[in-house]
């Protein structure tokens, strides 16, 4: 889903934020477009969060089989997903920065929230 990042250790300090959002903004499109909320939480929380499926299953009520389901259902969708074509709508800018916010504050229950109502 883009252009490979130059080795570890190249880039740092504003480019490297810079990338990582950019890197972070096209996952996250393709996130929100291709996938449910279920499948989003699922994948988001497990994959990228390393949320055991037994917490998943706590926080929305669904169980952990359905939601390694989702999980799986979701890598399929975003595997055969085509690059997204631009990341630059407001709209778009708007979601990443409280999507990386959720992230930074406080990971679990507020991101899972925050996938959930998108």
């Amino acid at each position: 889903m883009g252009d490979a990042l130059p080795p570890e250790g190249e880039i740092s300090g504003l480019d490297a934020e810079v990338l990582l959002a950019e890197s972070v903004s096209r996952a996250l499109l393709v996130v929100l477009e291709c996938l449910s909320p279920a499948e989003r939480v699922a994948f988001v929380m497990h994959d990228v969060f390393a949320m055991p499926f037994g917490e998943i299953e706590n926080i929305f009520d669904r169980t952990a089989a359905t939601s390694k389901k989702l999980a799986s259902r979701a890598r399929t969708k975003i595997h055969a997903a085509p690059a997204p074509a631009s990341s630059q709508i407001p709209e778009h800018t708007k979601i990443v920065r409280a999507f990386l916010a959720a992230s930074r504050e406080a990971i679990s229950l507020r991101c899972s929230n925050f996938l959930h109502r998108t």
